[in-house]
């Protein structure tokens, strides 16, 4: 089944006339009595009473009118659902963070950041060494990791899927000293992650 011709026929039962939907739809009324006729042989049924001076369906058309409004919520739903995660307002990030790291400085910013994103659960995992943080996020059980030396993470096995053998989309991303930049300096302002 065709959207167009679940929309055309939706229309027509909630104007009560082909001619009213196919103003509505800037179409012609043939146009409208065509895709009906299709969706009629499609589920093999009538879906409309034919003769009636205004249109009505019938009890399959009401069940297929039913379906195509279940649709159309899911649709606005699903809409809306994806528009809060594209601008971040919910969701869910887990974070694997090394014993070195908790402290002031990595509480204020994580503070920073769960009021500034109400909708966000930033749910935090404190272990103990750096090699299981990279674990975590190797093995997708955290989304980022904050460890001090995960030189030797664990293997995802991805590696030898890639053409020259080196690395994958699993390897870690490490970050270096900046120079001539205190380290206390980066956390003094904490980022707008928005």
């Amino acid at each position: 089944m065709h959207e167009l011709n679940l929309q055309y026929l939706y229309e027509a039962a909630r104007l009560g006339s082909m001619r009213a939907a196919a103003d509505l739809l800037a179409v012609a009324a043939s146009s409208i009595s065509r895709q009906i006729a299709q969706l009629e042989g499609e589920v093999g049924t009538a879906l409309i009473e034919r003769g009636a001076r205004r249109l009505r369906l019938t009890e399959a058309g009401r069940l297929l009118i039913e379906y195509h409004e279940a649709q159309l919520t899911q649709r606005e739903i699903f809409e809306a659902r994806l528009s809060d995660l594209k601008g971040l307002r919910t969701g869910r990030i887990s974070l694997a963070v090394g014993e070195g790291f908790v402290g002031t400085p990595l509480s204020t910013l994580i503070n920073g950041f769960v009021c500034k994103n109400p909708g966000l659960q930033l749910d935090v995992h404190i272990l103990a060494s750096s090699r299981e943080v990279a674990r975590l996020v190797v093995e997708d059980e955290a989304h980022l990791g904050l460890a001090f030396d995960a030189s030797q993470p664990p293997v995802c096995g991805h590696a030898a899927d890639t053409p020259s053998g080196g690395p994958c989309c699993c390897d870690p991303v490490r970050v270096g000293p900046l120079p001539d930049v205190p380290a206390g300096a980066l956390i003094a302002d904490p980022p707008d992650f928005k």
